[in-house]
């Protein structure tokens, strides 16, 4: 038996027993080997070798034990594993850093090479790659998001593991999942109270199945982070809350305090200056204070709507109007406002349009919409561009409010409409977050859209509203 695992030992401790047996020192100390045998199923056991060699009066003798400790090294491993998941998950209350730390611990067990770790959307349904190891960009790019009809959505709702070669995975000869060498593929659900909140997918690079050993640690690991996962993501949505918060109460401060500051300015330049100045300096100190206070109107009507929408109170109310008529009255009164700034282009018919909608709500969108575009384009060199039309034949009028500002951030486009997204710009401070929030609200509810575009930043941004007409 003992030369039998002499045979299959790994050449390095091989090379040692056969100096030992060959020198024959006293000196030569006794070894003890670790070694492991690969059966063909795919399964290893890990051997150890125990081996003395005792002077006798005839010579050397050589003693050998063999036990296998296979159980043993998978039961300290995964005291280890837990360990260091255990750190992970409460050394930090950030999501993020959870996940990466925990699959940093994963990428440890054996047969495990590389990996990601997705979390399901709780609206969407859909599985969002949130950390990731090992694994080269290319290859993310296809992996990174499934939608809820997607194959690997449907089978990690339905909680069971799986482990295959990854041969069996690929469906097409696709030249970067081929390229990235993946052998063994294992989805390994994670759940909470017994229901799918994400999964761990990992992978071998020398593996073709995933080893036994490690299939089971992985299974122990995914059933008790589930609780400890949820936990975390709810603490890292408050933070983030709290945050947003402190933010919006900071911004909203400021953008409060500064028309007040203006209207302060203007009603201590009338008082002390009123004998001196004549009708005309007068009228534009009136009318720049009545602007001011306008402007604070708007936003305590927009804080006012953001708790109506949250306590489900936010109502409209529709009525039928000459669209035309209405366009025309609020574009005269934003050119009023803008002068030479604003360039209106109005291609429409004579004829009446008839249209539903609630008057003062279309009134805030384009308040909101000119504020931004104001706020974002220089004092000095700012143009906004109004284009009307209407299409009979999808009963839909479509403005365009076009300005020649900051433009958008390309890392910002898919959040610009969501509550309490604000960026600090060139031309202005963080913005309260709710303008353009409140504004696709109301348009979604006329049954319209509300879309921004930009071609990058510093070239300007168009906001186009689109409105359904009842002709």
């Amino acid at each position: 038996m003992f030369l039998e695992y002499l045979i299959i030992l790994p050449k390095y401790h091989k090379e040692s027993l056969k100096r030992g047996l060959n020198d024959r020192k006293e000196s030569w100390s006794d070894q003890l080997i670790e070694f492991k045998i690969n059966r063909p199923d795919g399964e290893y056991r890990i051997i150890q070798l125990s081996v003395a060699f005792i002077q006798t009066p005839d010579g050397f003798m050589i003693a050998g034990i063999l036990r296998d400790i296979t159980d043993q090294k998978t039961t300290e491993d995964l005291i280890r594993l837990q360990r260091d998941i255990g750190i992970a998950l409460y050394s930090t209350s950030r999501l993020d850093i959870a996940l990466a730390n925990l699959l940093s611990a994963v990428i440890q067990i054996d047969g495990i090479d590389c990996g990601g770790i997705y979390l399901i959307d709780q609206d969407s349904g859909e599985l969002n790659l949130l950390v990731h190891q090992g694994l080269s960009d290319d290859f993310l790019k296809s992996v990174k998001h499934f939608k809820t009809d997607h194959p690997s959505s449907i089978l990690v709702k339905k909680g069971k593991p799986i482990f295959l070669p990854y041969k069996q995975i690929i469906k097409t000869k696709d030249p970067v999942r081929i390229k990235e060498g993946l052998r063994a593929f294992g989805l390994i659900p994670i759940l909470d109270d017994g229901d799918a909140i994400g999964v761990f997918n990992v992978a071998s690079l020398k593996y073709d199945e995933i080893p036994l050993p490690s299939q089971n640690a992985l299974q122990t690991i995914a059933a008790q982070i589930g609780s400890a996962i949820t936990k975390i993501k709810l603490n890292d949505i408050q933070r983030k809350l709290d945050l947003t918060r402190k933010q919006f109460i900071e911004t909203a401060n400021h953008e409060f305090r500064t028309p007040l500051t203006s209207i302060k300015g203007y009603v201590t330049f009338l008082q002390s200056k009123n004998s001196e100045l004549t009708s005309l300096e007068k009228e534009k100190a009136f009318d720049y204070i009545m602007r001011n206070i306008s402007r604070l109107e708007r936003l305590i009507a927009d804080i006012q709507d953001i708790s109506k929408i949250e306590d489900k109170l936010f109502k409209i109310k529709k009525e039928k109007v000459d669209f035309i008529i209405f366009l025309q009255e609020e574009m005269s009164a934003n050119k009023l406002l803008l002068g030479d700034h604003l360039e209106l282009t109005i291609n429409l018919p004579n004829s009446e349009i008839l249209i539903e909608v609630d008057q003062d709500r279309i009134r805030q969108v384009f308040s909101n919409l000119f504020d931004n575009a104001i706020k974002h384009t220089s004092p000095e060199n700012r143009k906004i561009s109004v284009k009307v039309n209407h299409s009979s034949a999808l009963h839909m009028f479509q403005i365009e409010i076009t300005d020649n500002g900051v433009g958008i951030d390309p890392r910002f486009s898919d959040t610009l409409f969501d509550q309490f997204t604000s960026f600090e710009m060139k031309y202005s401070t963080r913005g309260t977050g709710i303008g353009l929030y409140l504004s696709r609200i109301i348009v979604e509810s006329h049954g319209g859209t509300i879309e921004a575009s930009s071609k990058g930043l510093d070239q300007g941004s168009t906001f186009t509203v689109k409105i359904p007409s009842m002709s």
